[in-house]
């Protein structure tokens, strides 16, 4: 009799080293995952900040100032194909992983808004884009950036 107890306890035993093993490793590779994903929330003043030195990169760069001084067609931002290269690529490397951010080039006089409906939070900042040494035709660039 003292056998047969003993023989149900070790299968008791076991399934719980089992259970324990598995929770361990199933613990782990949570942990792994969730320690590797390049994670990380921006703030506010974070955003803004990425979008003003943005903003000012593009107006001391020449051939950037150049190209939004190009743009003739204010319906067009940065996410439409016609939009200059250069800005597009520019704007792609220069924001944050996790927050979307584009371009819209307007005139000075005329307001810069988002077209559509945006369910997420907007952060924008605008400049003025002067004279190159070719031509003078003043713009507002205005970087929107949704997180």
């Amino acid at each position: 009799m003292k056998k047969n107890i003993l023989k149900k306890n070790k299968k008791g035993w076991i399934k719980i080293i089992e259970a324990f093993i598995a929770l361990s490793l199933f613990t782990g590779m949570i942990l792994l995952i969730v320690q590797n994903e390049p994670f990380k929330t921006y703030g506010r003043d974070h955003i803004e900040n990425r979008e003003i030195e943005i903003l000012n990169a593009i107006q001391v760069n020449d051939t950037l100032r150049t190209d939004v001084l190009s743009v003739t067609n204010f319906e067009l931002s940065s996410n439409d194909t016609a939009f200059p290269e250069s800005l597009r690529n520019f704007i792609s490397s220069n924001s944050y992983s996790n927050v979307e951010c584009f371009l819209k080039v307007c005139e000075i006089s005329q307001s810069c808004i988002l077209d559509g409906i945006i369910h997420e939070e907007i952060y924008a900042k605008d400049v003025i884009i002067t004279s190159s040494t070719d031509f003078y035709s003043p713009k507002k660039l205005k970087i929107f950036c949704l997180k």
